[in-house]
C-alpha cells in the first residue's frame, strides 16, 4: 500500500528519493503537503524550471539519488493538490493544526492494493498509548547513506490533537525521521470488515528541535481531513483529471458480513465509502500540474532552509552535503 516518491528537477537531471507515501485509491497517493511545496523545493534548487514527481512501490530506492535512471515500475504524477490551510510560513511545531496533507495524482493505475482510511466511527480507537505501525524510506541513522530502504516498525501514539498526533514518545518506539515524510501510520481497528488495517496518519514534522532523536514525529490526522480528501478525489473525477473513477470518492474498508444474502467480496479496489467526514474544509483549490508553477500563490521567491531543516522530515542529498 505504500510507495516512495521520487523527485526530478532540471537542476538535478535525475530522480532522487524525496518522500514516503501511501496509495489511497488505485490512482491517487496521499502524502504531506510540504513534500510538494514549491517554496521548499525552490529553496534547495533555486534554478528549477521543470519539476516532476514519480511514485514507486520498490522496497529499495537507495540507488535513486539524482544520478541514475527511474525504477522500471515508477509511475509519473500528472498533478498534485495540497490543503488550502497549509502554509510554510505559518507552520507550528508541537501538536498544532498545520493541515500538512496533499494528494498526488498518478498517470496510470498502480498495480498494488491501496490502503483504507479510518472512518469517523472508528476514529475514537486512535488513543494515547495505542500501538501503531509506521512505514517509510527515510533515515535510519545519522549516516548520510541510511535512506532509501523501506522499513516498517511498531510504535506508540503519544499526544493527540484535533488535527495532529505524536508517534514514538517512548525510547523503545520505532521513530520516523528525514525521508519518512508523507509516509503512513497504520492502526488495527475493531470492525466488521474484511481487514482491520486503517490509515490514520501522514508523517509530517518533528515535535521539537531535537528532531527524531529524542521524541517521535508529529503526524497529520486522516480522520480530521476526510471531507477534504473525499471532495478532492470527487472533484478530480468530475473534471476528468483522474485516470480511475470507478469509485470517485474515498474508499472505505468493505464490510465482512453478508448484505441481503450477497457476500461482500474485496477485490482489492475497495467498496463504496461509508459515512466518513471530518471538519468542513475549504475545497476550492485546483490541482497543480507537476511540471508547471500552479497550485497556489507561493511560487514567488526561493527560501533558504537552514532554519527549517530540524522541522521537516524530507532528507535530500543536498542536506547531507550541508551537514558534512
Amino acid at each position: 500500500m505504500t510507495g516512495a516518491v521520487l523527485m526530478e528537477t532540471n537542476q538535478v537531471g535525475a530522480p532522487q528519493l524525496w518522500c514516503s507515501s501511501t496509495l489511497l485509491t488505485p490512482d491517487v497517493v496521499v502524502l504531506a503537503a510540504h513534500c510538494i511545496d514549491p517554496e521548499i523545493i525552490l529553496g534547495l534548487y533555486p534554478e528549477t524550471t521543470t519539476l516532476r514527481f514519480y511514485w514507486t512501490p520498490e522496497d529499495d530506492v537507495s540507488a535513486y539519488d539524482g544520478t541514475g535512471l527511474l525504477p522500471s515500475d515508477a509511475i509519473e504524477a500528472i498533478g498534485a493538490v495540497y490543503h488550502a490551510s497549509y502554509s510554510l510560513s505559518g507552520f507550528d511545531e508541537g501538536i498544532a493544526n498545520n493541515h500538512d496533507i496533499a494528494l498526488l495524482f498518478l498517470s496510470e493505475v498502480a498495480a498494488i492494493e491501496h490502503a483504507y482510511p479510518v472512518d469517523l466511527d472508528e476514529s475514537d480507537q486512535l488513543v494515547e498509548e495505542a500501538e501503531v505501525i509506521v512505514v517509510g524510506w527515510g533515515q535510519q541513522s545519522t549516516a548520510p547513506d541510511s535512506t532509501g530502504e523501506k522499513m516498517m516498525g511498531v510504535s506508540t501514539v503519544g499526544a493527540l490533537g484535533e488535527a495532529e498526533f505524536l508517534v514514538g514518545p517512548l525510547d523503545s518506539d520505532v521513530r520516523q525521521c528525514h525521508g519518512d515524510s508523507g509516509g503512513p501510520v497504520f492502526l488495527d481497528v475493531l470492525a466488521d470488515t474484511t481487514t482491520p488495517l486503517r490509515l490514520v496518519g501522514v508523517t509530517s514534522h518533528a515535535y521539537d528541535e531535537t528532531a527524531c532523536e529524542e521524541i517521535g514525529a508529529v503526524n497529520t490526522r486522516i480522520d480530521a481531513h476526510l471531507d477534504w480528501l473525499d471532495a478532492q478525489l470527487r472533484a478530480r473525477c468530475a473534471d476528468g483529471f483522474r485516470v480511475w473513477c470507478e469509485e470517485p470518492g474515498l474508499i472505505f474498508a468493505p464490510q465482512a458480513e453478508e448484505d441481503e444474502g450477497n457476500a461482500v467480496v474485496d477485490d482489492g479496489l475497495g467498496a463504496s465509502p461509508g459515512s466518513g467526514g471530518g471538519g468542513k474544509q475549504d475545497l476550492s483549490e485546483a490541482p497543480a500540474g507537476c511540471s508547471t508553477t500552479g497550485g497556489g500563490a507561493i511560487w514567488l521567491l526561493p527560501l533558504l532552509l537552514s532554519r527549517t531543516r530540524q522541522r521537516w522530515m524530507p532528507r535530500t542529498r543536498a542536506d547531507h552535503d550541508d551537514a558534512g
